[in-house]
């Protein structure tokens, strides 16, 4: 049901509340108090804000309350209110699930840039390992031929020439993608150069 809501928010939203709706009603057949009602239909609008947002849960939780005046105050099956406790305890519903649904979102909101702060830290990471290797096969290779010029054969400086070039290209690779992946991060276009 929860990946519905991410899903199909809507429908799963109202179909969250028809379910709780039913078990208020079997509930309330059985035991006849309205603020366990009102608890588990705060219960699904939380949940409803959770994961859709205060722009659902505002809604899911209006239809509830009508719902619950409908369904569960006196004089039933009319949105008239006899009691002064239904009224109050309509209004405590209603201020709790706005307050519900904002704190829900500024939760999701903390989460998704928790989530995006850990993504960036894993991509920073990979990359600097990525640019870590061919730059310390450069410099590796580099300080072998300053240091042994004179004792290696001509060959064998030709390959370390060659390795040290390989890697630059390498590297030069890899800091152009990473280039390019920040302009198209930030919006600016990408002109893709042929190899």
């Amino acid at each position: 049901m929860l990946q519905s809501l991410r899903r199909y928010p809507v429908w799963a939203s109202f179909s969250m509340l028809g379910v709780t709706l039913l078990l208020c009603w079997g509930l309330n057949a059985f035991f006849p108090v309205t603020i366990a009602v009102l608890l588990l239909l705060q219960l699904a609008v939380a949940i409803v804000a959770l994961q859709s947002g205060p722009s659902l849960a505002v809604p899911i939780s209006l239809v509830a309350a009508l719902s619950f005046n409908f369904l569960f105050t006196a004089p039933r099956f009319s949105l008239q209110m006899s009691d002064v406790t239904d009224v109050i305890n309509l209004v405590v519903f209603m201020l709790v699930a706005g307050v519900t649904s904002y704190i829900a979102h500024f939760y999701r909101q903390q989460r998704d840039e928790l989530e995006q702060t850990r993504l960036r830290n894993s991509i920073l990471l990979s990359v600097s390992h990525d640019l870590r290797t061919p730059l310390a096969t450069i410099i590796g290779t580099l300080t072998t031929l300053q240091a042994y010029m004179n004792k290696l054969s001509h060959t064998e400086r030709n390959e370390l020439l060659d390795s040290a070039t390989q890697e630059s290209h390498r590297l030069h690779h890899y800091i152009e993608n990473l280039l390019q992946a920040t302009k198209l991060q930030h919006g600016i276009p990408v002109i893709i150069e042929d190899a």
